[in-house]
């Protein structure tokens, strides 16, 4: 066991704290001053993954599903798995800790990893779906702005739900075109709009609206911005490199159309 005689940590951070961390079950503000504690602090990758080691055998001797340690050659695997929802509910914290901190990569590595996010699952798929289509030089979208009419009906009957297509010009955003995503929890709508100076921004429709935050958050993930909030029938998620609007008045905008049905032109 590790030794807990010194139960204090620099900067008041907690052995308590340490193990709620890898659990998930620190509350926002404490966890992000953990975290920050711990990139600042390249050596306290070693006790926290100890603690990660201990729990995962606890969990071993309570014959809980194991994790076995993954040659080098997979660590792209890996990561590209733990970037996806569904292995983010395969693995706990504890089980990919341990894999990272084994197959070598520093504290800070495993820090920034999306092991520790918190988008939801229906966000890191809009957001990895961004990294895929956003930019595509040769298909980006599946169905071309100048066919809204078509891009509402097949995302309506795709998602299910009756869609309209934000008309986010009065904000300098022109419609590129759309596509429907895949994802653990069905399909998604994603519209790609593009401003003047060629700044993309996806905004992807999950149509069951408590997947997204209670509150409106904008938070940067995997080097992008993440706009997510609810509207009455659909969980949103706004992506950019660099967000070419303000949130508010993006929010504003599309969820005006969605409620009154508007089609851009």
């Amino acid at each position: 066991m590790v030794d807990e005689a010194s139960p204090s940590l620099p900067d008041g951070i907690e052995e308590s704290d340490l193990h709620a961390f890898l659990d998930g079950e620190l509350e926002p503000a404490r966890e992000a001053m953990v975290r920050a504690w711990l990139l600042e602090n390249p050596d306290a990758h070693e006790r926290l993954s100890r603690y990660a080691e201990q729990q995962l055998a606890l969990a071993a001797a309570a014959h809980e599903p194991s994790w076995p340690a993954l040659p080098a050659p997979l660590v792209q695997d890996l990561e590209r798995g733990l970037r996806r929802g569904l292995w983010r509910q395969r693995l706990s914290r504890v089980a990919a800790t341990v894999l990272l901190v084994a197959l070598g990569w520093g504290a800070n590595d495993v820090l920034r990893r999306p092991v520790f996010a918190s988008l939801p699952d229906y966000a890191q798929q809009a957001l990895d779906a961004h990294e895929i289509f956003a930019n595509d030089p040769t298909r980006p979208v599946e169905i071309p702005g100048s066919s809204p009419d078509e891009i509402r009906r097949w995302l309506s009957t795709k998602l299910g739900e009756r869609v309209a297509v934000p008309d986010l010009k009065r904000l300098g955003l022109t419609l590129v075109g759309a596509r429907v995503l895949g994802t653990d929890e069905g399909a998604a709508g994603q519209l790609l709009y593009e401003d003047a100076i060629g700044r993309r921004m996806t905004l992807s429709l999950a149509p069951d609206e408590a997947l997204a935050p209670d509150s409106p958050v904008l938070e940067e993930f995997q080097g992008l911005e993440v706009g997510m909030w609810r509207s009455e029938d659909f969980a949103l998620a706004a992506i950019s490199s660099d967000m070419p609007v303000e949130l508010d008045s993006l929010m504003n905008a599309v969820d005006r159309d969605l409620q009154t049905g508007t089609v851009s032109k």
